[in-house]
């Protein structure tokens, strides 16, 4: 018999018929764990450490180098289009590269079936096939030499594989002398075989085991579908169409259940603590030596050796180019790079920054993406020469593919493209239009019609009806999955959108519900969504009153990287109060639902005094400003700060207008209000700059400017009493954080002024205008900035305000966070 690619409705129940005698290999043991048999992988076969993708990468990164093009290495082994989309060439370049690039494609695969001079012969041997949803031409290279006469290959059918990498992959061997053939299998299928062969055929009846369900909401839904998977019998799995929306929901869905989740995000390897570093690390290699660019490497918290002179040093030259860094000296990790060298040199180099960095900073995350680098140089052949730019161009390649989790115990939740194995009960969620399935990409630079005329031409791309079938292959192999039961649901809203049915019900023969059952509707006033907030915070703070661990005690465990984040004064004060105060509010993005009433609530009235205040300074800016001119412009900002906030659709306004215009008329009258000598010269004075290594954004109430060049910061509070700052661990005294903070970015901002200091002038209490007055004091940021790294690099944010029995004032998570007041002598 003839070595033959078979396309199979039914490919498990088509192996069955043909395991004696044949060795099964399958992409994972789980694939086969119906067929009771023991399976190898790929790499197991004899003859497999050739290296055949290797070849295939190194020849395919040659062919492009030679356009002028870049390409990601997943792409460059499956499609030409997908490479070139990824270069900076204009349409016409990119329509004449892939034809050329196509001709090197073509040229390639006539040389699959050549075996290099002194290979060792490999014994072949009978083999069957099956579970695999792409090979790679390296694997077909592979199962070409080693599979005996006999030997099967089963793939899906080519009604959805047609111009995948299946269907290549069918292409392919039969140029290589396989035969290729249909088969439809009589026997009785099981739940998931009818459905999958259903999905397409329209036959046969689907018979029992489905439940097809609507919810009110995505959170609704997540919790129906893990319901009825909490207690089965059997194995189960869960699949939706986007880990990344899904995951918030499901995870407070699961905890709510008390279910733990194997939720196996992926995210790039530049997304890990030491993948971002050395992200950043890479991007100075391949050119830029900006001192932006520098500064966000040595201010790493992984960066070593980096001297307090020599960012000083550096601060003071503000080096542009590698020359100028060189004059000002860096840490013998970055001065050590030839500018050419081979391959095996440079990732010796890469060995050495990796090896030296702090392991007690390092996640398992970090660890992985340091090994997976060096694993994907090792791919490389080591005598090719090239220079430090490209090498680090690959590397920034590298660090931008996808680092594959760890997996977890728990039930699975996986999307339809990583379903592999069956299970006996399956609940698939988002079944809605334009979800799943996704509506195809159209991208802007070569539309599905240029595809389509390159295809012609002889270029392998994806074409819109090829990404429709390939969407629909994932969808089918989710459907086989199931043995014994299949759980179908969709919500009705997605935030304020409206939801209609997935168009893959009606493939099915179908009929979804149009609404939810009663039960599942949340109520209109919100109570039970609020009595479920209010439970969980509950359930937190007794967990953490007792010692327990908790999810949400602030032990994250994760380092977090400061340099992505983007801080305000506000921030910077949360976190001098509570760490925990600022993790929770800043980073979570946790708030206390806030209950509607007539009055204007705290923050409301400071945004709209604030307003008002910021419309009467312009009205008077560059001229001379009495009070008397103040007072005349306060009418028209009042009513032109409430239109612009809403204030005047309130149904209680007009009995409120008069005691808010009479506090603001006061405060403008004060003699506090401007002091003698100056005038105001700027308000809201906005800023975005990078303020010790950290992104700083805000603005400054007001900037008053005497006759001598001084200036006066002043910072406008709706309360009667100034915000807390830092107590020092050491001497127990108090800092300002916030005006501190303004008065240190107005120094550099305006260097040839004496910036003199600052006060925060209250709006609302007319006995105590001053609340405080402020000088620099860069000792107290400092402190601050260091204590905020070293929570950030060990993850720590535990509830811990620094002044007893305060900061806790104006927190808005008080049933989240609460400590005994014995456990430190703070009360949270």
């Amino acid at each position: 018999m003839a070595r033959t690619v078979i396309f199979s409705t039914l490919p498990l129940r088509t192996a069955l018929q043909y395991l004696p005698g044949r060795q099964v290999v399958s992409p994972a043991p789980e694939t086969v764990s119906t067929l009771g048999v023991t399976s190898i992988s790929l790499a197991q076969l004899p003859g497999s450490a050739i290296p055949a993708d290797a070849d295939i990468d190194r020849a395919l990164r040659r062919a492009t180098r030679q356009l002028g093009l870049q390409g990601d290495r997943q792409l460059l082994r499956h499609t030409v289009l997908e490479v070139l989309l990824l270069s900076n060439a204009d349409r016409a370049q990119m329509l004449a590269a892939s034809r050329a690039l196509a001709a090197f494609w073509q040229a390639f695969i006539e040389q699959l079936s050549t075996v290099p001079a002194g290979t060792p012969p490999v014994v072949t041997q009978p083999l069957l096939l099956v579970g695999f949803t792409s090979l790679s031409l390296g694997a077909m290279k592979l199962i070409d030499r080693v599979a005996a006469d006999d030997s099967l290959l089963i793939l899906p059918p080519p009604e959805i594989s047609s111009l995948t990498p299946e269907e290549d992959a069918g292409r392919v061997l039969e140029l290589l002398g396989w035969t290729v053939s249909l088969e439809d299998m009589e026997a009785q299928p099981d739940l998931g075989e009818r459905l999958a062969t259903r999905f397409f055929r329209g036959t046969p009846e689907l018979g029992t085991g489905m439940e097809v369900r609507a919810a009110a909401d995505r959170y609704y839904e997540c919790l129906q579908a893990l319901t009825s998977l909490q207690n089965v019998a059997g194995s189960a799995l869960l699949v939706v169409p986007d880990l990344a929306q899904y995951a918030p929901t499901l995870g407070a869905a699961a905890w709510e259940l008390g279910m733990e989740l194997d939720l196996p995000l992926e995210q790039p390897l530049n997304a890990t603590r030491a993948g971002a570093w050395l992200f950043e690390l890479f991007k100075v290699l391949a050119g830029d030596w900006s001192y932006p660019q520098l500064q966000r490497v040595l201010s790493h918290p992984l960066a070593r050796d980096v001297s307090p002179a020599l960012r000083q040093a550096a601060a003071r030259a503000r080096p542009a180019h590698q020359a100028a860094w060189m004059a000002v000296g860096l840490p013998s990790w970055l001065r050590q790079w030839p500018e050419r060298g081979d391959v095996q040199q440079f990732a010796d180099l890469v060995f050495e920054v990796l090896n030296g960095l702090d392991t007690n900073l390092l996640t398992a995350d970090d660890q992985r993406t340091g090994q997976y680098l060096l694993d994907d140089l090792d791919d490389l052949t080591a005598n090719d020469e090239l220079s430090l730019s490209d090498f680090a161009d690959q590397c920034l390649q590298r660090l931008r593919e996808p680092l594959l989790p760890e997996p977890r115990p728990g039930l699975p939740v996986r999307t339809p493209a990583r379903v592999t194995g069956r299970f006996d009960h399956v609940a698939i969620l988002g079944l809605s239009e334009g979800h799943l399935p996704a509506p195809p990409p159209n991208p802007p630079l070569l539309d599905f019609y240029d595809r389509r005329q390159l295809q012609q031409s002889g270029v392998s791309c994806c074409t819109a009806l090829e990404y429709v079938r390939m969407r629909d292959q994932g969808f089918w192999s989710t459907l086989a999955a199931a043995r014994q039961s299949l759980f179908l649901s969709y919500p009705l809203r997605i935030g304020k959108d409206l939801q209609l049915p997935s168009p893959y019900f009606a493939r099915l023969g179908l009929t979804p519900p149009g609404e939810a059952a009663p039960w599942e509707s949340p109520s209109d006033s919100g109570d039970n969504e609020r009595e479920v907030r209010m439970l969980r915070s509950q359930q937190a703070a007794a967990a953490r009153a007792e010692g327990h661990d908790h999810v949400f005690n602030g032990e994250t465990g994760q380092s977090y990287d400061l340099t992505q984040h983007t801080f305000s004064a506000t921030q910077f004060t949360h976190f001098s109060q509570c760490p925990y105060r600022w993790y929770a509010e800043d980073i979570l993005g946790l708030k206390e639902p806030e209950d509607s009433g007539t009055e204007l609530r705290p923050k409301e009235r400071g945004s709209f005094y604030h307003s008002v205040l910021e419309l009467v300074g312009r009205a008077v800016l560059g001229r001379p400003q009495t009070r008397e001119d103040l007072l005349h412009h306060l009418p028209a900002a009042f009513d032109q700060a409430a239109q612009q906030l809403g204030l005047t659709r309130r149904v209680a306004w007009d009995r409120q207008r008069a005691e808010h215009y009479r506090r603001l008329q006061q405060t403008l009258e004060a003699p506090e209000f401007i002091l003698e000598g100056f005038t105001i010269t700027d308000v809201e004075r906005a800023f975005d700059l990078t303020w010790r290594d950290l992104r700083l954004t805000g603005k400054i109430d007001r900037i008053d400017r005497d006759e001598h060049a001084h200036l006066l910061l002043t910072d406008y509070k709706s309360s009667a009493r100034k915000p807390s700052g830092s107590r020092d661990p050491q001497s127990g005294v108090e800092h300002d954080i916030q005006l501190s903070l303004y008065l240190d970015v107005i120094a550099g901002l305006y260097p040839d002024l004496d910036v003199r200091e600052g006060r925060y002038l209250s709006t609302t209490s007319a006995s105590k205008r001053i609340l405080g007055k402020v000088t620099l004091q860069p000792t107290a940021l400092d402190g601050l900035r260091t204590r905020l790294n070293d929570a950030a690099v060990r993850g720590t944010f535990r509830p811990r305000p620094e002044t007893p029995g305060q900061g806790c004032a104006g927190c808005a998570l008080p049933l989240l966070c609460r400590l005994p007041a014995n456990t430190s002598g703070d009360r949270t």
